[in-house]
């Protein structure tokens, strides 16, 4: 039996010592062990199966014991689970859209014109497998495999065999080939197909030649592991905890609410299959019948649509109720969508693509969150996988395109690192005229920039003026050859002017006739 604590008491015994008595348990607690006083830290039936798991062990060691099948799980889910596949597209879509634009600033405006123009056409082609998959298509499959697997990996590899210019290409890898070599199962040293130095700092990824659970590739390629070089991984995931190495994956907290979902809405739709399918029982009526006649048991009597039946006597016919789904699924339902979008910091009027019961005001105020988390996810790309791409093409693209040769006398870090990546918002507005009187009003107060508003949509500012420069300088091309038709006419400014009020998109709904007879009083004027 577990003896109770004691505490000392101010009353003294015979020695003049203190005396000691039991604390009893307080009655009132959820646990009989004495505390400090955080309830959270109460043992009872309550917790005790709850909390089996807190055992507090480092994210790393429980990444290394169950990541694996929960990423067996969420690849076998999510393309099963249309309202998860489509929260995983929406939130690549919204993060990547179509693609960052490259913005840099070399201090010459004609040779950052030439590598932003050269580095988009690399970005439309730069997959090593996959002929023209864009830069783009690359970090949307990242996205999901940060969904489905916590990380992902791109290799920069060379391709001789590449008829461009630059031979750089990037190499997707799935996340479950980094994995630690049988022959180095007991080496302390490597953790998860990670390899690290005395100090705990990365040295290299262990990569096996297949994906391990490929059954169409050889056993020899599953299980031969190449070492690659940390400058030749580009490894992104989000920390969570102070030594994690591998990924967590982001939807994993909702994997739990997904299956639920799923198993309940068909079972919903097996209890209304089932009271649908059999249209009725057969029941005895002994009650009010001495001796009902028998009939077979568990027998099946097949009732042709729309046609009456007769029954034997002492017998009577109770339909089936069709009781699901019940009055709370719709509501069931929406929690849980509700619940799932949450890892992803998606509300529920994007998870569900639904905003019955919302106006345009609430609809925008619950998404607001959600773009905020896209901007942050839009920079976590920039800083862990555009910019290393970016400074590994200029090393090469220096020497190998013409155009760009002056680079080679310039500080590429430098560059690769003030270099800004735009991307078109996401958020689209739903009145446009509000929009543009808004963007209006913060360029006359100054509270946004020209550049500002081009960042935001993606735009580059000094190709929009070339294309502004370009507009005016045609604009004033056709006045010049207006004013010289005018007075080659013999008319003068004003007569010109009224000759031209009329805008021939307003006679353009006009019955022919009508057109004809405005077109000769024109001529007649």
């Amino acid at each position: 039996m577990t003896s109770l604590p004691m505490r000392a008491s101010k009353l003294l015994d015979a020695h003049g010592n203190r005396m000691q008595f039991p604390i009893k348990p307080n009655p009132h607690r959820l646990s009989d062990m004495p505390r400090t006083g955080i309830d959270a830290a109460a043992d009872s039936r309550h917790t005790d199966k709850h909390f089996t798991d807190a055992t507090g062990q480092p994210l790393s060691n429980v990444l290394a014991q169950d990541l694996d099948t929960v990423r067996k799980r969420l690849r076998y889910e999510v393309p099963n689970n249309g309202d998860a596949t489509g929260m995983v597209d929406t939130l690549a879509t919204a993060i990547v859209g179509i693609g960052p634009s490259l913005q840099v600033y070399t201090g010459n405006s004609d040779l950052d014109a030439a590598v932003e123009d050269e580095f988009s056409a690399y970005a439309d082609d730069c997959d090593f497998v996959e002929p023209n998959q864009s830069l783009a298509e690359l970090l949307a499959q990242g996205i999901r495999d940060d969904c489905l697997a916590g990380e992902d990996f791109l290799s920069p590899t060379t391709d001789p065999d590449f008829t461009g210019a630059v031979k750089l290409r990037l190499q997707g890898i799935a996340p479950e080939r980094v994995s630690t070599p049988w022959s180095r199962i007991n080496d302390s040293r490597v953790r998860n197909g990670i390899e690290f130095d005395e100090r705990g700092k990365k040295i290299r990824y262990w990569v096996a030649g297949a994906h391990p659970r490929d059954s169409q590739a050889k056993f020899a390629d599953i299980s031969a592991w190449r070492a690659v070089d940390v400058r030749d991984m580009i490894h992104s995931f989000i920390r969570l905890e102070a030594g994690q190495h591998r990924g967590y994956p982001w939807f994993a907290p909702a994997l739990p609410e997904m299956a639920a979902t799923r198993r309940w809405v068909l079972a919903v739709l097996s209890a209304a299959e089932t009271a649908a399918d059999v249209s009725f029982v057969l029941q005895t009526t002994l009650a009010t019948l001495d001796e009902p006649v028998k009939i077979d048991e568990m027998d099946v009597i097949h009732w042709a649509r729309n046609a009456g039946l007769t029954l034997p006597a002492g017998w009577e016919a109770h339909q089936f109720k069709a009781e699901q789904p019940q009055a709370t699924h719709k509501d069931f339902i929406r929690e849980r969508l509700r619940s799932m979008g949450r890892p992803l910091g998606m509300p529920y009027n994007v998870a569900a693509a639904d905003s019955t019961g919302l106006n345009f005001a609430s609809g925008r105020l619950d998404q607001q969150l959600f773009y905020v988390a896209i901007l942050v996810k839009r920079s976590w790309l920039a800083r862990r996988k555009l910019k290393p791409i970016f400074r590994r093409w200029l090393g090469e693209a220096s020497l190998a395109i013409p155009a760009l040769r002056p680079l080679a006398g310039l500080n590429l870090d430098r560059i690769a690192r003030t270099a800004e990546w735009y991307w078109r918002s996401p958020q689209i507005h739903g009145d446009p005229l509000k929009e543009s009187k808004a963007i209006t009003e913060q360029l006359h107060n100054g509270s946004k920039t020209f550049i500002d508003v081009c960042s935001e949509a993606g735009l580059d500012w000094q190709v929009q003026l070339q294309k502004k420069h370009k507009v005016d300088i045609y604009k004033l091309t056709l006045a010049a050859e207006l004013k010289a038709a005018t007075a080659e006419s013999g008319l003068t400014p004003d007569e010109a002017a009224a000759a031209l009020a009329s805008d021939p998109a307003d006679l353009s709904n006009l019955p022919p006739d009508e057109m004809g007879a405005s077109d000769n009083a024109t001529n007649a004027a």
